[in-house]
Formats: structure tokens, sequence, C-alpha cells
């Protein structure tokens, strides 16, 4: 991707989001946009990668958007998908995550 791409991305960027529980900054470290498919009709994936309270705390986000318009719109589509799945993970009950428990029973 081009220099003059990149600038109109990082006119988009996204500034640092502060965690309500802990006051860590979250810092949005990239977003990377998958190739395009062959057609309209293809999904393009987006892969939107977050820094939480340090290089050891980290979040990945990959999801699939339209493949038509510019990068720009693509990006803009993804971030507003990742951020949808963010907030409905945020909103699960603990009750809907695997347990570690429940997990070693079903590898028997």
């Amino acid at each position: 991707m081009g220099h003059q791409k990149w600038r109109e991305i990082e006119k988009y960027a996204t500034p640092d989001i502060q965690l309500e529980e802990q006051g860590s900054p979250m810092k949005i470290t990239h977003v990377k946009l998958g190739q395009r498919g062959a057609s309209r009709q293809c999904k393009r994936l987006v892969t939107v990668c977050a820094e939480l309270a340090g290089p050891q705390e980290f979040m990945t986000i990959t999801v699939a958007v339209s493949n038509d318009g510019t990068d720009s719109e693509t990006w803009e589509r993804a971030i507003a998908r990742a951020k949808n799945f963010a907030r409905t993970f945020a909103a699960s009950p603990l009750q809907e995550f695997p347990s570690p428990a429940l997990a070693r029973l079903s590898s028997w």
C-alpha cells in the first residue's frame, strides 16, 4: 500500500481508549486489510489488533466485510464490525465461556 493510502487511512486512526475497569490505555496497534477477493461477492478479511495494558496483553479481532468500495471504506466497515463484536464479547455473561474443567472433560 502506498504512502498516500496510509495517510488516507491514518486520518481515521483511533485514539487511545481508557479501559473502564483497570483505567489502562488500550492502543489500536494496527489494522491489516486482507487481499481482495476475485469478485465483489467475496468477503475481505480484516484484522484489528490492540495492545491492552502493555505488550504482553493484546486483543486481535478478525472480521469479514464486503469486498466493494475503497480500502478506506473497507477499513471503516471492519472497524465498525470489530467494535460490535468487542461490545458483544464484553457483555457476554461468564457462563457463556467454556470453563477449563469442561475443556478437559471434552478432550477425553
